[in-house]
């Protein structure tokens, strides 16, 4: 399957790029003062207000830094009230696709209950990828958040 390679930290994660719409530059945020930590802001996506989510704080507790090769990764997200609900991930560095054959992944061999996004690895020279399970990345109380909020 194709995958989309994103950074957080020194942490390289994988996921589908079926639910990827389009990778863009991480410019012109709209900050939402009193949000959570994992909230950036808001993205104006061709006159669509996206939030955009810290992928660096939603998996590690820091925010990602802000550089020039930071990139907001919009995505489907299944929502409660739509099927669909775009979201955008803000990710460190350039993210890049690679094929990953289901048979190249690994487990861990630890289930870290807190942390149901984490899937298996792919051990990759020095590195590992790790899968992401975007399904399970936000917290139960930002999705209540983000879903009931866009139903306003």
């Amino acid at each position: 399957m194709l995958a989309l390679l994103l950074y957080a930290g020194s942490n390289c994660y994988a996921l589908d790029t079926r639910g990827v719409i389009e990778v863009v530059h991480a410019s012109n945020l709209r900050p939402l003062p009193e949000a959570p930590p994992a909230v950036r802001g808001v993205l104006n996506l061709r006159r669509q207000p996206v939030p955009v989510l810290d992928l660096c704080s939603l998996t590690g507790g820091r925010s990602c830094d802000d550089s020039r090769s930071t990139r907001i990764v919009l995505m489907h997200y299944p929502s409660p009230e739509k099927p669909e609900h775009v979201l955008g991930f803000l990710a460190e560095r350039h993210p890049k696709t690679r094929n990953i054959e289901e048979r190249e992944l690994r487990s861990t061999g630890i289930l870290v209950r807190n942390a149901k996004y984490l899937g298996r690895v792919l051990p990759d020279g020095g590195q590992m990828i790790q899968w992401l399970n975007i399904e399970f990345l936000i917290p139960a109380e930002l999705k209540d958040s983000l879903f009931k909020e866009a139903a306003l």
